[in-house]
């Protein structure tokens, strides 16, 4: 399977899966007028829905971007209430992305859309303490020869 129809396929289960309620029709990021900017935390995902009445190519945030894909014309229209589906891009937010306000674009769009502002949010991760003698960190002085001959051997 290609990377494109991976892409497609996630994007239409994730379209599949997701209650209407997920979308909003006031903002092509898919967040109300009401909340002062959408946020995801590192590591998140951001699932961003074309603006209602703009048809767009493609979305940038954090130097990526993500294509937006279309359910096929030849779905029922059962799933889709006779209505014209919005495209879907899937964006995530690595964990060495800085936190703060970033920029989200959308690009070859029909008409103008505002950049949409989202908040990369940082949170506390687990982290686990592991503590071990140092002879098995470092190995004694008599390996190194072995060590140097089995490194030329690969």
């Amino acid at each position: 399977m290609s990377r494109l129809s991976r892409g497609l396929m996630l994007s239409l289960l994730l379209f599949l899966l997701l209650p209407p309620s997920a979308f909003s029709e006031d903002h092509p990021s898919g967040a109300s007028r009401s909340d002062s900017s959408p946020s995801v935390v590192l590591g998140g995902t951001l699932l961003v829905r074309e603006g209602s009445g703009a048809s767009c190519r493609s979305v940038r945030f954090l130097s990526r971007e993500a294509v937006f894909h279309r359910p096929p014309v030849r779905w029922p229209d059962r799933w889709s209430g006779g209505q014209k589906t919005p495209g879907l891009a899937l964006l995530g937010v690595d964990f060495a992305d800085k936190p703060g306000v970033h920029r989200l674009v959308f690009e070859g769009c029909a008409r103008p859309v505002n950049p949409v502002v989202v908040r990369v949010t940082d949170r506390p991760f687990m982290t686990s303490r592991l503590t071990v003698k140092k002879s098995f960190v470092h190995p004694p002085a008599s390996f190194f020869r072995r060590i140097r001959r089995e490194s030329r051997e690969i």
